[in-house]
């Protein structure tokens, strides 16, 4: 994923070793592998390049490993005129901005096949995100929202 690079991203989220025990070797580990890019045919030749360095690491090690892609989601762009004006907004307010990929899957994956769609996102104090420790100061969410307000003016009067 390094050699990648981005906006190409991967995640071990969740590590489960069975028995999970201080001293004891496990004999089997459950684990996830989030990966996401926003061009699927990227995203599929590296899905199929990293199973197939599992089930060689898996033959090598006489273990067994067995792949479910059960969260597979095909990449969504948003709409380019929507971010275009969300750019625009932060631009005239002075705003501190980044067009950045989400590669998220949020209510707005399910949307987007059907309305014009894009996200805003404020930033987490420490950049810590989807955590019970995830905060957002104040003064971003306010800036969240005048972008938000500022967008949907231009949307529906211009």
């Amino acid at each position: 994923a390094r050699a990648i690079g981005d906006p190409l991203v991967l995640t071990f989220g969740k590590v489960e070793p069975k028995p999970n025990t201080v001293n004891v070797v496990p004999g089997e580990v459950l684990f996830t592998i989030d990966c996401r890019h926003t061009d699927s045919n990227v995203l599929i030749d590296f899905t199929q390049k990293l199973e197939q360095r599992i089930n060689e690491i898996a033959k090598e090690m006489d273990i067994e490993a067995t792949i479910d892609l059960w969260m597979d989601e095909t990449p969504v762009p948003m709409d380019a005129n929507i971010v275009s004006i969300l750019e625009e907004a932060a631009k005239k307010a002075h705003m501190k901005y980044r067009v950045m990929h989400s590669g998220a899957g949020h209510d707005s994956q399910i949307i987007a096949p059907h309305y014009p769609t894009a996200m805003i996102f404020v930033p987490s104090i420490g950049g810590i995100s989807h955590n019970p420790a995830e905060a957002t100061k104040l003064e971003d969410l306010v800036e969240g929202v005048k972008m938000m307000a500022s967008a949907l003016y231009e949307l529906a009067y211009k």
